[in-house]
């Protein structure tokens, strides 16, 4: 699969999350509505990388390094965001979370890990492709944990 088609997917992934995040977060109040604020961070930091325009490249480094500090933060807050029991509300959690701590705290770990590459490597690279592979391990992440410990859309 080219690299272009998975970005737009990334990118179309997120554009649904944003939109469906401003319907989701309606009654969500404390840790399920700070956790549902953080995804939607998460989300538009993914778009403001796949977004940045790279015939500017000092300038796209700054939005890729800019974005990926912001997920980073949010990724080493992840497993936090989801204490015992914090499945009410509009809640997209499901008990898995719960019944596999380990493999959950395993995925955000590798997602704060991907970010952090992301964040040095991107203060070097000369071109989109230079950092493909840690966005893209950015992106595996956050699909192998929205198929196991989140509601079927």
């Amino acid at each position: 699969m080219s690299t272009r088609i998975q970005i737009l997917g990334l990118c179309l992934c997120g554009w649904i999350a944003l939109a469906a995040g401003a319907i989701a977060h309606t009654g969500a109040t404390g840790i399920v509505k700070e956790r549902m604020e953080a995804m939607k961070s998460i989300a538009a930091a993914m778009k403001g990388m796949a977004n940045a325009d790279w015939s500017d490249v000092p300038a796209a480094r700054n939005r890729v390094i800019e974005n990926a500090t912001d997920l980073e933060k949010h990724a080493a807050d992840i497993v936090r965001l989801f204490p015992a029991d914090s499945i009410h509300g509009p809640s997209e959690a499901i008990p898995t979370i719960w019944e596999r701590p380990d493999e959950f705290s395993k995925i955000a770990e590798e997602l704060r890990q991907a970010t952090a590459e992301l964040v040095v490597n991107a203060k070097s690279a000369a071109s989109k492709e230079d950092i493909q592979t840690q966005f893209e391990a950015i992106g595996a992440t956050c699909k192998a944990c929205h198929r196991d410990f989140r509601k079927k859309k």
